[in-house]
């Protein structure tokens, strides 16, 4: 019996002090940079993701921290940061699970949040004063063909997803405040319209963003832009396809413009006739995003622009 315990006792010594080896002299860079020049082959076909960085460093008590950390699709930026700190949980991967804490600056502001990879996975996000468009994937997003567009804002607020293998097991929360929101330059050739230095939000009035997803249906509880120079109050819903594509939505609201609105762009004079007692006019969002239907009073705004 005593034999036995001592046994025990030394493969116990014996593992434990093999994890205090690992743990001091893993050579965790090796190990992270391995996977990040793999990253091309294990993602080829699903997604093509590349990660380029100038310089990283490694530890198991501070996770990794990457310097000028770049993500990449194929041949396009999708995300740079200056530095990002990534901590991975080391236990949980030894179960097949990801859970993965990152944290840096983003686009003038700071991001922080959590991935877990499992059966069941979740994405948290808190984004502190963003400016989006300085995110080359959203950047590369808004560019349409025959519209010049500039927008600048600060994005704060907070996501939360959690999915799971079937499709309908999805479930979030968005909740954003947009403060300065401006349009600098705006120019819709095949319309002829230009204007310049629109002003949607500010710093004591922002545009909020607040809606949920619950399995496959998307709740829009409120999409509002105070203004000044155009004002918008919208809700809906919309259904989340199994490819997570939006389809089916019925999203209905209300729109104002300022005085300097009409000063800015004279062309929305036109809409004078679909205002109602309180000088606002219906706007409407059905259809899906491949062919959109998008009404301002009874003006079928995508039939003009070819949608």
């Amino acid at each position: 019996m005593k034999k036995s315990t001592s046994w025990l006792w030394h493969g116990i010594i014996g593992i434990v002090s093999f994890l205090i080896f690992l743990f001091l002299f893993l050579p965790l860079e090796s190990v992270v940079g391995h996977y990040i020049v793999s990253l091309p082959q294990y993602t080829k076909g699903k997604g093509d993701f590349t990660i380029l960085t100038s310089d990283l460093e490694a530890s198991m008590l501070s996770g990794v921290r990457f310097k000028d950390f770049r993500l990449l699709q194929g041949p396009k930026l999708l995300l740079e940061m200056p530095e990002l700190e990534a901590n991975v949980s080391f236990l949980k991967l030894l179960s097949g699970q990801v859970d993965l804490e990152i944290a840096g600056e983003l686009a003038g502001g700071k991001i922080e949040g959590e991935l877990i990879i499992a059966d069941n996975s979740s994405l948290q996000l808190q984004l502190t004063q963003v400016n989006v468009m300085q995110v080359p994937a959203i950047k590369t997003a808004l560019m349409f063909t025959g519209v010049e567009l500039e927008i600048k804002c600060l994005v704060s607020g907070d996501v939360d997803f959690s999915w799971g293998r079937d499709a309908r097991e999805r479930d979030g929360a968005v909740k954003l405040s947009v403060q300065d929101f401006k349009i600098p330059v705006l120019n819709l050739k095949s319309f002829g319209l230009k204007a310049e230095n629109i002003i949607l939000s500010d710093e004591k009035s922002p545009m909020i963003i607040d809606g949920t997803l619950d399995g496959g249906q998307i709740i829009l509880e409120k999409f509002k832009i105070p203004g000044p120079d155009l004002s918008i109050d919208m809700s809906g819903r919309a259904r989340l396809g199994a490819k997570n594509d939006i389809s089916q939505m019925n999203i209905r609201g209300s729109l104002k413009m300022g005085e300097e609105m009409v000063k800015k762009v004279p062309l929305v004079s036109m809409l004078d006739s679909q205002k109602d007692a309180e000088g606002a006019i219906a706007i409407t969002l059905q259809g899906n995003l491949e062919k959109p239907r998008f009404l301002i009073g009874d003006t079928d705004i995508s039939q003009l622009a070819g949608w």
